[in-house]
């Protein structure tokens, strides 16, 4: 088990410092990294271990409260009305798409669970942002100081809590420990202020126990043999469309300019590690199959890609109008 466990977080740490040097999010490089160990690669872990899923657990767990650290509660009254707008259109629209396409096309995503438990799921799964993946972006990026920066956080946060409340609700019933997703997530946030220096730990997380947890992940099923490329389409069309369409009108509702509205939809559509989180314990908890989880880490790895890039061009000129009519 240890050198099972060696083995992954060497390969997960070298990879998310690849993903890192080409300026992607680390957890892609970790994800790939995983994949290349599983069943899609070299197979090097055929038997189960349970020791092993433990520390993956663990570092889930303490993955999902530095996450809740990222946030800053601060942000979400500052420029109240952009941010509930932004986020109430970032939820809404996605969710309502995601039911629409699960009730009209049961038979493209052919799951064994009710339509209306999957439609509840994919709705879920396509609202939530990921706080830590956009957080980076926008740090990266350079653009923690512009006034869009504060809506970007405060709208993913509130996406998020909503997002893992509704996903622990769904998933009570099969997987009594995911209740506590969200009850962890919202310790890191409640705790954000207090915890703010332990800069230490964090580090330890994201470098150390994170990075298991996330190569674990490309360990979990074959991704070639479980590509299935029509219901892959589909759920980056209806997330990206949903979400960057959704925070954009909330946000231009606010009365933000354009150019600062889309990018602020483009940042929102990040899905990043929160999302690969939630398909792995749908998938324990079988309410979703390996070609939906598939899908869903896909989805999850592309939108994390393309929102960097997006918000970059939609600011390029960075003299963009400040947001003084935005509310």
């Amino acid at each position: 088990m240890l050198l099972q466990a060696a083995v992954m977080l060497a390969t997960g740490v070298a990879f998310g410092e690849l993903a890192r040097r080409v300026r992607m999010p680390a957890v892609i490089g970790e994800l790939a990294g995983g994949i290349l160990l599983g069943p899609t690669g070299f197979n090097l872990f055929q038997t189960p271990a349970h020791g092993r899923d433990l520390i993956a657990k663990f570092g889930l767990i303490c993955f999902l409260f530095v996450a809740g650290l990222e946030i800053n509660l601060h942000d979400v009254r500052r420029n109240a009305r952009a941010v509930a707008a932004t986020s109430l259109g970032g939820i809404l629209i996605p969710f309502a798409a995601a039911q629409l396409a699960v009730r009209l096309a049961p038979s493209i995503w052919k799951q064994e669970v009710p339509v209306d438990a999957l439609a509840l799921f994919i709705g879920a799964a396509l609202a939530i942002s990921a706080l830590p993946v956009i957080a980076r972006i926008i740090f990266d990026l350079g653009y923690e100081r512009m006034p869009l920066a504060s809506i970007v956080l405060a709208s993913a946060t509130i996406d998020d809590l909503v997002g893992w409340l509704l996903f622990a609700i769904i998933t009570a019933a099969k997987v009594p420990w995911s209740v506590l997703t969200p009850c962890i997530f919202m310790a890191g946030a409640l705790l954000s202020r207090r915890l703010e220096k332990s800069e230490r730990a964090r580090q330890f997380v994201i470098r150390v126990l994170a990075p298991l947890f996330f190569v674990s992940i490309g360990l979990k099923v074959n991704f070639a043999s479980n590509f299935d490329w029509q219901l892959v389409t589909m759920v980056i069309a209806i997330a990206c469309i949903g979400k960057i369409a959704g925070a954009t009108l909330g946000a231009r509702l606010a009365r933000v300019p354009l150019r600062q509205a889309t990018a602020i939809g483009m940042a929102m559509n990040a899905r990043g590690a929160v999302e690969m989180v939630l398909a792995s314990v749908a998938l324990e908890a079988k309410l979703i199959d390996a070609r939906l989880f598939v899908a869903l880490v896909v989805m999850a790895v592309v939108t994390s890609a393309i929102a960097g890039p997006s918000m970059r061009l939609m600011l390029r000129e960075r003299s963009v109008m400040p947001l003084e009519n935005a509310r």
